[in-house]
């Protein structure tokens, strides 16, 4: 009986090894995979392992704790894929949406400009033809240019700011006197600092100018900012300086304040877009966006900004930008093709290069015409206007660039467009250079002298 016993019971331990074997087994397969899956798929190797377990002769409550636990993983990545694809949507309609506002903007830009064009052109060309001792009429012209480029300001305001979310700012670098552009900088912002009772003084008129790299419009606008801001937010009867040196090999504008100063907390978002740092409530007019892209544009150029303050004692904020070696003297004579088809716009073109009896006037109204005159006369500088009535001008750019005869006439458009991606495309196209409407004809004699004087 014993021996029975034992014998039944040796048949009954051997059954079972016999059947986790064969478990064993048919896991096999899953076990591999979960081994691979853990090699090539960490993420997903819980779920191969919680489904392999009972290979392992593991009790049904173990497994289940794993198959709850890939069970969860697998929740939480199939919530984490839907967060992403929702993000990922998210962004496509926040592009589309910055898209159509800067499309928006750029239209606007276009038609506000081209009226602007003419007030201010001719504002400046009846200041030239009016004697210099008539006071009234000169201070009436001052009111509208001022006025005019005021309003073109806040234009290209509005389209910084679309340019800043965008990350694209547009400059056009050339060698920069310092001196002459904290002169006018300076002349812009003195009758405010005086009505504000404020002891303005200019102190960079005792240095030795200093040449840079740079864009003058923006650096002009760099420094309007910073002397904006040293005025708005200075206390009555304040002090106001700007300085400038060479420390270091680099050029340095300092502008100082004794104003409402800055705590260190507020240093620290000083430079972020729209943050009035708490002063967005006052009577101070502003918007927050200034010191933002005026530290993006000293970047673009090379250039870094500073600040030293102290709450209730006043600011210092330098800029410094690399030095520049004096460019060679440009000649203005030549010969200059203006395609425009704009009556307003071609008379002032006209009038500005009447005062150089050595520059040529060529006229064309048209991409047909512009391209006969480009091809037969070989201009030494070609304004073209983008957009014109049988064709863009970049339209014309390719067709000039595509014959061998005209491939290396130089270029500038002139549109009232200032949005980024128009003058990539005139550049793309072949374009030397892009100006924007209403000119500034100090700037554009400027320029239309430097491009002569390769000719």
């Amino acid at each position: 009986m014993p021996l029975f016993r034992g014998r039944r019971l040796r048949v009954r331990r051997a059954a079972v090894p016999t059947a986790r074997l064969s478990l064993l087994l048919t896991s096999l397969p899953l076990l591999a995979m979960a081994a691979l899956a853990m090699l090539q798929m960490p993420e997903q190797a819980w779920v191969w392992a919680a489904l392999a377990l009972p290979g392992l002769g593991l009790n049904v409550r173990v497994h289940q704790h794993w198959q709850r636990h890939a069970v969860r993983r697998v929740m939480r990545e199939l919530n984490q894929a839907q967060l992403a694809e929702q993000a990922r949507q998210a962004q496509a309609v926040a592009e589309a949406a910055n898209r159509a506002k800067t499309d928006f903007l750029s239209r606007m830009s276009h038609e506000l400009r081209t009226p602007l064009n003419a007030v201010l052109g001719f504002a400046q060309l009846l200041r030239a033809e009016l004697p210099q001792q008539q006071g009234t009429p000169h201070r009436h012209l001052d009111h509208i240019e001022r006025a005019g480029w005021h309003l073109t300001e806040l234009i290209d305001d509005v389209l910084d700011v679309s340019r800043i979310e965008a990350g694209r700012v547009a400059l056009r670098v050339s060698e920069v006197s310092l001196r002459a552009v904290l002169d006018e900088a300076w002349e812009m912002s003195l009758p405010l600092a005086l009505a504000r009772g404020l002891r303005a003084e200019p102190r960079f008129r005792s240095s030795a100018d200093l040449r840079v790299q740079g864009d003058p419009v923006r650096l002009r606008q760099v420094v309007l900012n910073l002397l904006s801001n040293a005025i708005k937010y200075n206390r009555e009867q304040g002090e106001l300086r700007i300085e400038l040196d060479a420390p270091d090999g680099r050029a340095r504008i300092t502008v100082s304040d004794t104003g409402l100063g800055l705590s260190a907390e507020q240093q620290t978002h000083l430079f972020e877009p729209f943050n009035r740092l708490g002063r967005e409530h006052s009577a101070i007019q502003g918007t927050g966006i200034g010191l933002a892209l005026t530290r993006q544009l000293l970047q673009m150029m090379g250039g870094e900004i500073a600040v030293q303050s102290r709450l209730g004692e006043g600011s210092a904020f330098s800029v410094s930008l690399p030095l520049a070696e004096p460019g060679a003297a440009a000649l203005s004579r030549g010969r200059v093709l203006c395609i425009e088809d704009n009556e307003v716009n071609m008379l002032l073109v006209e009038q500005l290069l009447l005062a150089w009896p050595d520059v040529e006037l060529l006229k064309a109204e048209s991409v047909a015409e512009g391209l006969r005159l480009a091809r037969s006369c070989a201009p030494d500088l070609i304004l073209l206007d983008m957009r014109l009535p049988d064709g863009s001008g970049e339209q014309l750019l390719q067709a000039l660039r595509a014959d061998p005869a005209s491939a290396g006439l130089r270029v500038v458009a002139l549109s009232a467009s200032a949005a980024a991606e128009d003058a990539q495309a005139a550049r793309a196209a072949g374009a030397l250079d892009y100006w924007t409407k209403p000119l500034d004809f100090e700037r554009f004699r400027q320029d239309v002298s430097r491009l002569l004087s390769g000719a």
